[in-house]
């Protein structure tokens, strides 16, 4: 759950980078064309999401880890107890 925070932040940073190279792509349609097409010639990557991260990281699932992570939120006392 530590790392939790730096998944998160590098996860939103991939975010903020995917909006800048759309807003760069919708410049030029041209080159926004070609690369749908290159894209339809490629198989579809999956990519993960901090939560699933965190829990291969942690060797648990990611619904285990989000439970966790409203636990520390709403009883920071109760998640201490937590194995």
């Amino acid at each position: 759950m530590q790392s939790l925070p730096l998944i998160e932040a590098e996860a939103k940073q991939r975010q903020r980078q995917a909006g800048i190279n759309h807003a760069e792509n919708l410049k030029n349609q041209n080159s926004r064309l070609n690369q749908k097409v290159d894209k339809a010639d490629k198989p579809i990557e999956s990519v993960k999401q901090s939560l699933e991260i965190a829990a291969e990281l942690t060797g648990t699932n990611r619904e285990y880890v989000s439970k966790a992570k409203q636990i520390l939120k709403q009883d920071p006392e109760l998640f201490k107890q937590i194995p």
